[in-house]
């Protein structure tokens, strides 16, 4: 009895060996079935069979080779499929007008491809990789990998429209898109980005919005930013990632603006956003998505910057402008931070502080009344508030207007009031200073009023302008001195006028396009400030 059941043990691993051979066989056999290559004896008609050495068309299964020299080099002109395709040196593929080749497997590209203004869609279920001795340019590149997505290993030009369906594109180098539409990149998803670099083509003055779907190449990693440029001149390009932070760094940042101090970093990582050139005119507004940032609350957060490649205790919140608390871009439900008003480009990440602000403030309003300025202002909640001070500026510095003793702890709304007898003439900046009983202090936003009432009535036009701005006093004057500055408070431009009741400056030549601040002030005393625009 043994010795059968050993024989017939014996006897199946014999038969499954034999199946295991014929099944490698089959296989094998399959395998070749699936290869196919480019001999162009006929013409160069890729749809043509006698072109090929399998005497068919290649589907979506094939595996296609294309070698060099050949009577005639292959032309796409209809949509085309194939699995896995090499282009040898000396190797040329075209494609002809609006056709499509959806590739299912590799692409290798030793010879010359040229996209035409068709479309290549890379549709495997597997990763598929890309190579390429130089770089690959594609009119438009469709994304659509239902496994780990596209490894591109060059660098490569998308010159019309990139389609992220299913699946990242992933790259170690640059993923280029030149058409300058904000609509060059509209389908993407945390599901299908760009993980490495992605560099788009803007127009400096067109006022778009262009999205940047980056992130490290899976879900919970989607980290898109978007940039809305007004009249960026000087900047043609610009790149964004998104990379891991460098170990421990969170615990060097100490970096404050007036609201609140940041003494951390969001751990997911940053951003690096570098242009082709820095612009010398204009701004950009920043949105950056946190909605896989973790350790962030409600408006205790906002954008930081360093410069490229500085330390971790270069991190800091001076730059641009942030929304007002409970504004856009302050809560996590918005699902971005946002910085306006941005000049320059640099490293960026999502700072934050556990610690809230002591006083939640409603609002702070100034109106003008018979020529005295009425400031009121109310909070929702004070913790261990000790006073508030009005202060005033006339756009260089600020001086004390009022202090009003405040209402210690408080969790039902207080209202708040003070009086300026004395503004300036024109335009006069207000905001509180608020102290708690630690000494510690924060800012509000600032608001303004226009005293017009004055016998130095001014009229400011046109503005904005393309740089020609005329003063026209409605009462005489003997002097006056035009200071103009940027808006980081520095000085670009003084000159100083005679008496008239006209005055007309040109700055087209002397200042770039971009957002400035220009003080008036007459030998009466008077002083004004207004905003204006360069176009």
């Amino acid at each position: 009895m043994r010795k059968r059941k050993h024989e017939f043990r014996r006897f199946r691993r014999h038969v499954l060996v034999f199946l295991f051979i014929l099944l490698l066989g089959l296989l094998n056999n399959h395998l070749k079935a699936q290869q196919t290559t480019w001999t162009g004896a006929i013409d160069s008609d890729w749809n043509n069979p006698d072109n090929w050495s399998s005497s068919k068309i290649p589907g979506a299964s094939d595996n296609v080779s294309i070698g060099s020299p050949v009577p005639f080099h292959p032309v796409i002109s209809s949509d085309a499929a194939c699995r896995m395709i090499t282009l040898e040196k000396g190797a040329y593929l075209t494609l002809s007008g609006s056709t499509k080749l959806s590739v299912n497997g590799n692409f290798n590209n030793s010879g010359k491809f040229d996209g035409g203004t068709g479309t290549v869609k890379f549709s495997g279920s597997a990763l598929q990789s890309v190579t390429s001795l130089s770089p690959l340019s594609f009119y438009n590149l469709e994304i659509d990998n239902t496994g780990k997505g596209v490894s591109f290993g060059c660098s490569m030009n998308v010159l019309n429209e990139l389609i992220l369906k299913n699946g990242n594109l992933i790259t170690e180098d640059t993923v280029w898109v030149l058409n300058d539409d904000e609509d060059a990149l509209k389908i993407y998803s945390e599901k299908s980005h760009v993980a490495g670099k992605l560099t788009r083509k803007i127009n400096p003055a067109s006022g778009e919005k262009y999205f940047f779907p980056v992130g490290l190449g899976e879900v919970k990693k989607y980290f898109p930013a978007r940039i809305d440029v007004h009249s960026l001149h000087g900047t043609r390009f610009i790149t964004v990632s998104f990379s891991a932070l460098e170990r421990c760094i969170q615990s060097y940042v100490d970096t404050r603006d007036p609201e609140m101090n940041y003494d951390y970093l969001a751990p997911e990582g940053m951003w690096t956003i570098t242009p082709d050139a820095e612009p010398d005119g204009g701004w950009y507004d920043l949105h950056l998505w946190l909605s896989n940032m973790s350790g962030l609350q409600d408006n205790l957060f906002a954008i930081l910057k360093r410069p490229a490649g500085a330390g971790p205790r270069d991190w800091t919140a001076a730059f641009g402008e942030k929304s007002a608390f409970g504004g856009e871009g302050r809560k996590l439900a918005d699902g971005y931070a946002l910085k306006k008003y941005c000049t320059s480009f640099s490293e960026l990440a999502i700072g934050g502080t556990g610690e809230g602000i002591p006083v939640e403030l409603l609002h702070f309003d100034a109106r003008l009344d018979n020529s005295a300025v009425h400031l009121s202002w109310s909070t929702a909640t004070e913790t261990d508030n000790a006073f508030f001070v009005v202060e005033k500026s006339n756009g260089t510095d600020f001086r004390e207007v009022a202090t009003i003793t405040a209402g210690g702890n408080s969790s039902v709304q207080k209202n708040y009031s003070a009086v300026d007898e004395k503004p300036f003439t024109g335009v006069s900046y207000y905001r509180l200073k608020q102290t708690d009983f630690s000494g510690s202090s924060e800012y509000s936003d600032i608001v303004s009023v226009n005293n017009e009432g004055a016998e130095s009535q001014m009229v400011f036009f046109p503005n904005p302008s393309e740089g020609t701005f005329r003063i026209h006093f409605l009462s005489p004057v003997q002097n006056v001195d035009a200071v103009v500055y940027n808006q980081h408070g520095a000085i670009c431009f003084s000159k100083s006028f005679g008496g008239s009741r006209l005055i007309e400056m040109n700055l087209k030549e002397e200042l770039p396009s971009g957002i400035y601040y220009m003080q008036i002030s007459t030998s009466s005393g008077d002083i004004s400030i207004q905003k204006c625009v360069i176009e």
